[in-house]
């Protein structure tokens, strides 16, 4: 008699079990209220719709589940600092529901503590991913991060670039001859040394609307606008350059103020940058790693549990 209680009692926790759950693989599942929780947090006006494709379920529940997994990693390795999860729990909650408008209704009550819920599984998925993070140590990548160097060392160029003051007299069809006056005139000031840069810059600057001063620092060739790239870079000298440039309905003047000639990065230039690319590779490998052994195991799907959820939300 007290086997046969002990069978259907059995049977009757598997039932509820299964009628709680979604999927599962191996030592982890993803219930119902999981699903809730990541459910609710769309707008109830937006619910419907978001639900009715079979698609987004499904990427949704993989997803929980993978997050299900890492969560169970990261409990087997002690990895979780359960007080600071509170905290930013509570945090999460506060800034996606403040006080003022929630309305403390039973139902409402029983969605956000479902919410609250799922946004605990995704804290503890970041924290358990940040921890995954400190395995890999950017020491351990240095002769690789030597390697790519040498192997793309001629890509490591920092391009000349070019400290430039312009004056731009702008033009319409209407005005170009007229314009072109006034750029003419302020060239042959500079080229008689009448003034210089600075000085015209500086009278001309509160003088004209259609007149406009301005600089360009640590300005790069453009592949964009090759034609107006290739004349500011093809004057060798610093100083102004004696010579109207057309370029986007302006006649522009231009001062050559500083050349940063092209160089070569060392190592030590790229290093940081190269090691932090590295490292980002690194950890995505690790972690695809470790999701990778965890599941291994066959996928579990609960057909009309799933199916229901078209109409659920």
């Amino acid at each position: 008699m007290k086997k046969i209680t002990y069978i259907i009692i059995s049977l009757l926790i598997t039932f509820n079990i299964n009628a709680n759950v979604l999927l599962s693989q191996g030592r982890v599942s993803v219930t119902v209220e999981d699903f809730d929780g990541y459910a609710y947090r769309v707008p109830e006006k937006d619910r419907k719709g978001y639900f009715d494709s079979p698609k987004r379920i499904e990427d949704a529940l993989l997803t929980i589940l993978n997050m299900k997994h890492i969560i169970q990693y990261g409990t087997d390795k002690n990895m979780i600092d359960f007080i600071r999860l509170e905290i930013d729990v509570d945090n999460r909650m506060a800034s996606m529901y403040p006080n003022n408008v929630i309305e403390f209704d039973a139902v409402k009550e029983k969605q956000l503590t479902l919410i609250r819920n799922f946004i605990k599984i995704e804290e503890t998925f970041r924290q358990v991913r940040k921890e995954i993070r400190k395995i890999v140590d950017k020491n351990d990548l240095i002769e690789l991060a030597e390697e790519k160097y040498i192997v793309n060392k001629s890509q490591y160029i920092l391009e000349e670039s070019r400290d430039i003051d312009f004056i731009s007299v702008l033009y319409t069809k209407t005005n170009k001859s007229d314009q072109k006056l006034i750029a003419r005139a302020i060239l042959k000031d500079l080229v008689d040394k009448k003034k210089t840069f600075k000085q015209a810059s500086d009278e001309l600057k509160e003088k004209q609307a259609d007149i406009e001063i301005y600089r360009f620092n640590q300005f790069k060739y453009d592949k964009n606008h090759p034609e107006f790239s290739y004349k500011l870079f093809s004057i060798e000298d610093m100083g102004f350059f004696p010579e109207i440039i057309t370029f986007n309905n302006r006649f522009i003047l231009v001062n050559i103020d500083h050349i940063e000639k092209a160089k070569q990065l060392t190592f030590e230039d790229k290093k940081e940058e190269l090691l932090d690319s590295l490292e980002e590779k690194s950890i995505e490998i690790k972690y695809k790693n470790i999701l990778l052994s965890l599941t291994k195991d066959k996928v579990i799907i609960e057909e009309s549990n799933v199916v229901s959820l078209i109409s659920r939300y």
